[in-house]
């Protein structure tokens, strides 16, 4: 088929979480190494998730914070177990339409917005295709309108592979992150 892309994805299952991967996690965050933003208490371990990308694994927690099940702390782990990176973000929901995001990238506040359904239209209008596509594919995953304008905000400048992490990081699931990923890279 004409212009279609017949690049692989950067993304790959990942071995099931294992324990070992929990404990590095736990160990990091109880050595300082990692700064979590909220109660450890609100860490879901049992729906921990991971994705593996150039040789690393991308760790995702939901949080059980800010009312909304897409609060996560995403950490980046090497092959020697070490985490390398991390970041955290909290979404809160005011109403169906509109909410807060506070994103952390490792301690540093990176974002903290309030964002509206409103801010996700003019989103989509001002910069093309591929933005469009991801957010016509994540809207139809069932995320609220007001957190894909959040999360369109804050991986904007990321349009190619390193997309899927940046989405997974604002709190959408691996699966949808990396399947909306290749249905916007395809419009560029």
């Amino acid at each position: 088929m004409a212009g279609a892309s017949t690049t692989a994805p950067a993304f790959a299952a990942a071995p099931p979480t294992s324990a070992a991967a929990i404990q590095t996690v736990t160990d990091s965050i109880e050595s300082g190494s990692v700064k979590v933003n909220t109660d450890l208490a609100a860490l879901d371990f049992s729906r921990m998730t991971q994705i593996a990308a150039n040789g690393e694994r991308h760790v995702t927690i939901p949080l059980a914070v800010g009312g909304t099940p897409f609060s996560t702390l995403q950490l980046v782990v090497d092959r020697d177990n070490e985490v390398t990176d991390y970041s955290e973000v909290h979404f809160t929901e005011y109403t169906p339409d509109s909410g807060h995001v506070t994103k952390w990238s490792k301690d540093q506040v990176v974002l903290d917005q309030d964002f509206t359904a409103a801010t996700d239209r003019a989103i989509k209008r001002g910069i093309g295709d591929a933005i469009g596509e991801l957010n016509s594919c994540l809207s139809s995953a069932g995320i609220p309108a007001w957190m894909i304008a959040a999360v369109i905000v804050a991986c904007k400048p990321i349009m190619g592979p390193g997309l899927a992490a940046c989405l997974v990081a604002g709190g959408v699931g691996a699966a949808t992150a990396a399947y909306c990923q290749g249905r916007a890279i395809s419009r560029l």
